[in-house]
């Protein structure tokens, strides 16, 4: 697209393919996982993400839906919550707020929360720090998307002026803001290395 071959993602797209693991598989995470929902703005489409904190400790991201409408997704929330537990977030303010009143239980994120999950995502990916399974959908989003300033150096997904089906994106921008940074590893405590 002309946003590409301006050099206008908002993420690179080497740094994003750097991220990639082509091995990985959700079940493989540990702890307790996050589903992420979003919705397009004409409600066409919709996204379930989840992530969850990899044994090396960095994050990991992939889509679980994409599929057309609304209709489905409390059905798959509640299947989803059954076979894996974890809780379920979305932007209250965005299209997928409507599903707060459909009976889908769910933890709402506030726009600051969403903009700082878009940051560290930025940071996550820019810094090799975190982990996806490779997914066109994500792919597409990514080069398409267009961030919207809020002020004070914040910034959101922009899902008005981006180009394409930007809900996988922004579904697995909250879910792994919802996990966080990488966790320490292997960390000792000072008392390990001093001697008795």
């Amino acid at each position: 697209g002309i946003w590409a071959a301006k050099g206008a993602a908002v993420i690179p797209l080497d740094a994003w393919h750097a991220t990639e693991d082509k091995k990985a598989t959700f079940d493989q995470v540990t702890g307790t996982p996050v589903f992420a929902v979003d919705v397009t703005p004409d409600r066409s489409m919709c996204s379930i993400a989840v992530a969850g904190r990899r044994s090396d400790g960095k994050p990991y991201t992939e889509i679980i839906e994409n599929r057309a409408g609304t209709t489905w997704v409390k059905a798959r929330v509640l299947e989803l919550k059954r076979a894996w537990g974890g809780k379920v977030i979305l932007d209250p303010s965005g299209p997928a707020g409507s599903l707060v009143s459909d009976g889908v239980e769910v933890e709402t994120v506030s726009t600051r929360e969403h903009a700082q999950s878009c940051g560290l995502f930025f940071d996550l990916v820019t810094g090799e720090k975190m982990r996806h399974r490779p997914d066109q959908l994500l792919d597409a989003a990514l080069a398409g998307a267009v961030k919207k300033d809020i002020g004070d150096g914040l910034w959101l997904w922009s899902r008005k002026t981006s180009l394409v089906d930007i809900s996988p994106l922004v579904a697995a921008t909250l879910a792994i803001g919802a996990v966080g940074a990488p966790a320490q590893v292997g960390f000792k405590s000072l008392d390990d290395y001093l001697d008795d």
